[in-house]
């Protein structure tokens, strides 16, 4: 009887330690975009600290969902500020809000 070549398969889930690294880039590359948006304004400090803990867990998922986390909160962040002028001219009588949300 012929023996069958053994046929090497990929695991299902990566190592621990790959896993553990990229959880750990991921909190680097969060804390990294909490800081830088919260010096620019974009975000309260209640804010860097959610955005540290679901960008952690987003690249722990996979770089690819880090990376449509990061290109989300840039785009939207971009277009809130834009024509933020007209914006407020707008509705500066309605509304008297101002600040960080």
């Amino acid at each position: 009887m012929a023996r069958l070549p053994r046929v090497r398969r990929r695991p299902r889930f990566a190592p621990v330690t790959t896993t553990l690294a990229r959880i750990l880039a991921g909190a680097c590359i969060a804390a990294i975009v909490a800081l830088v948006a919260r010096r620019a304004g974009s975000l309260s400090a209640s804010g860097a600290i959610a955005a540290l803990f679901v960008g952690t867990a987003a690249v722990a998922a996979g770089w690819s969902w880090g990376a449509l986390l990061l290109v989300y909160f840039v785009s939207s962040s971009t277009l809130s500020r834009w024509g933020r002028a007209q914006k407020e001219e707008r509705t500066r009588a309605i509304v008297e809000k101002g600040g960080n949300r």
